[in-house]
Formats: C-alpha cells, sequence, structure tokens
C-alpha cells in the first residue's frame, strides 16, 4: 500500500503542489485543489505518506501537510523515475518471480533472456536492455537512465576515494584518451570526472547505446565536445578506443551473468595498454555471510531481472583472471556499498 501511496501521489503531481521543505503546510483542501482531487481521498493518501515520513504532518482544527528532504526529491523528475520504475517492473515480477522459480526446479537462472522479468513484463528471448530499447518502452527507458542518473548524483562519489591523482599525473597531451566511461548512462560521472579535474589534459569520452546518448546529449546541453566526447559504442563489440589512461565501468558488470560479463571484458582487453591502462570498476562486492540487507536485496535484483548476481571478492577476482587482467587493489568507499575495483592486464 506504501508503493500505491506514492504512485498515486506521482501520478498528481502531490510533491510540487506541496513546494519546497520549509515552505508554509497546506491543507488536504489546498492540495486536493492545486491536484484536481476530492480532499476526502487526498487526506487517506496523505495520512498514509505522514505515516511513512514522506510528508510532514500537523494536527489541529485542520490537520495540514508539509514538504521534507524525501517529498522535494521526489518532486524532481530523476526523485520520481524510481515509483515509477519499481511499479512498472519491480513489482510485476514479485508477483510471478516465485513461479517463474518453481518452473525452473529452483535452479539459479543464469540467461538474462530468460529471467524472472521476461516472465513478468518482458518476452522470452528479449534481455531487459533489449526490451528497454523498443520504441514503445521509450519512457520506461528514460525512468530507467533517471533512476541511474540518481543513483549516482546522490551516492558518495568513487572519486572521493580512490587516488585517482595517482594515475592522473604527468598526463598532459589532450589529444590521448585520458577517462573513457563505458556504459556511463547519462554522464553523471564524465561531468563529475571534469569538475574534480579541471587541471587534467586529454579525452574524456562517455560511450553508451545510441538513444542513451540522445537522452545524455539533451540533459546535459551546454557542454561543448571539448569537455566531453559522445560516442555510441556496444560494450558487446570490441573496444574502439585504444591505449586510454583510465577505463571505467559503473555498475555495469553486476547487470550480466558471467558468460556476458566476461564477454564485455574481452572485448576491452586487446584495447588496454599494458603498464599503462587501468580499469576501474565500482561495483558491488558482496559478503559471503554477515551481508548487508541492502546488498543481498541488490543480488535478488539482478538475478530476477537480468539472471545476474552480485558476487564477492573471489568471484571478482576469478573472473578477471579468467579473462587475462588481475585485480591489483580493492577500495572500499566509506558510508557507500560500492568498492572500487583497480584492474590491469595480467
Amino acid at each position: 500500500m506504501f508503493t500505491l501511496g506514492l504512485k498515486v501521489a506521482d501520478d498528481i503531481h502531490l510533491f510540487s503542489a506541496l513546494g519546497p521543505k520549509g515552505g508554509p503546510p497546506k491543507t488536504a483542501n489546498d492540495l486536493a485543489a492545486s491536484t484536481a482531487t476530492q480532499p476526502a481521498l487526498l487526506s487517506r493518501i496523505l495520512r498514509h505518506l505522514a505515516a511513512n515520513g514522506v510528508v510532514g504532518e500537523e494536527g489541529g482544527e485542520q490537520t495540514s501537510y508539509s514538504a521534507t528532504e524525501v517529498s522535494e526529491v521526489l518532486a524532481s523528475d530523476e526523485g520520481s523515475s524510481g515509483i515509477r520504475h519499481s511499479v512498472q517492473i519491480y513489482h510485476p515480477i514479485l508477483r510471478h518471480g516465485p513461479d517463474y522459480l518453481k518452473s525452473i526446479d529452483y535452479a539459479v537462472p543464469k540467461d538474462n533472456k530468460n529471467a524472472a522479468f521476461q516472465h513478468s513484463v518482458g518476452q522470452s528471448g528479449q534481455s531487459y536492455f533489449d526490451w528497454l530499447q523498443a520504441p514503445e518502452n521509450k519512457a520506461a527507458a528514460r525512468d530507467f537512465n533517471l533512476l541511474m542518473t540518481y543513483t549516482v548524483r546522490y551516492r558518495k562519489s568513487w572519486m572521493e576515494t580512490f587516488p585517482a591523482d595517482r594515475l592522473l599525473k604527468g598526463e598532459s597531451n589532450q589529444d590521448l584518451p585520458i577517462l573513457v566511461d563505458i556504459g556511463g548512462g547519462m554522464g553523471t560521472e564524465v561531468l563529475e570526472f571534469r569538475r574534480r579535474f579541471p587541471h587534467v589534459r586529454g579525452r574524456v569520452i562517455l560511450q553508451e547505446l545510441p538513444n542513451v546518448i540522445e537522452m545524455a546529449k539533451e540533459k546535459n546541453q551546454g557542454l561543448t565536445d571539448q569537455h566531453v566526447e559522445y560516442q555510441i559504442h556496444d560494450f558487446f563489440t570490441p573496444q574502439k578506443v585504444h591505449g586510454a589512461r583510465i577505463y571505467f565501468m559503473g555498475s555495469v558488470l553486476h547487470d550480466w551473468p558471467d558468460a556476458e560479463a566476461r564477454k564485455i571484458l574481452r572485448n576491452l582487453a586487446p584495447a588496454m595498454k599494458k603498464g599503462y591502462s587501468t580499469l576501474l570498476l565500482n561495483e558491488n562486492v558482496i559478503s559471503a555471510a554477515g551481508c548487508h540487507p541492502h546488498l543481498s536485496a541488490l543480488d535478488l535484483t539482478m538475478m530476477t531481472l537480468f539472471g545476474a548476481q552480485e558476487r564477492t571478492e573471489a568471484q571478482w577476482r576469478e573472473m578477471l583472471m579468467l579473462e587475462g587482467f588481475k585485480l591489483v587493489a580493492a577500495h572500499s568507499i566509506p558510508s557507500s556499498w560500492k568498492t572500487v575495483l583497480e584492474v590491469e592486464l595480467a
């Protein structure tokens, strides 16, 4: 019922109607007038949202409601994308996922084109990302990319922890690739890189599929090609940028079963310059025991959406080794579930 309240609130733009945190409280009648709803219905939705801390509530002759940090986030397109994505994707999986696992005799799903998602929302033989590429799913693709942008923007940046200066020291050739963000979504990481390291010369490249590049360019209007290059690239094909100082993938490989993840790595390896190029993987590293519930939930999400998994450090090491890489170091990001895996050619 909590998600129902959130989805209705998003549909009627309730969080925008509440205004910013610190603004004047509003009654259900005030908000009903702003959202074209009946006050009696809206007061029931507001009561549940207040009970869950999404909106503020003040008693009195007439109960009034106010914005919170949470409702402020949900008023934005990025923040509310998670509500829509959850209702469209995760809720059908919750409903049909158990029957799917039963149908495969409770084996471990390893096929990204035949997971619980295909039996709930998509269709067999089409991966989740294939489904997002379909014209009829353009709104879902937009919500997914907005959600990924939001999660990257509001979590602690890997650049605060990883000693990137060590890799960037002495780089002064503006024609050489300094950073290639593979599957980098809307470009949050490359823009942050430019902001944090304005003195570093060299090409910074965002690689994504055509529809995502289109959305990224639209979102990041005002930037010139000298800041960030937008490059169409499918990471299941050979890497087209050779000899970069840093190749970066943020939460990419956990979306894929081992066979596909290894293929992505296999396509990258020939482009890297041994003794110079570094691959940085900003990923979850799950514990075999004593796991945080957020990470264990993500592991089940990867399983049901993609037939994939979150991996332990030992599993990361093995997969990298099988494709000719070595894990140099694992840099945990404080106050985050993420770890930066520093990888080189073996």
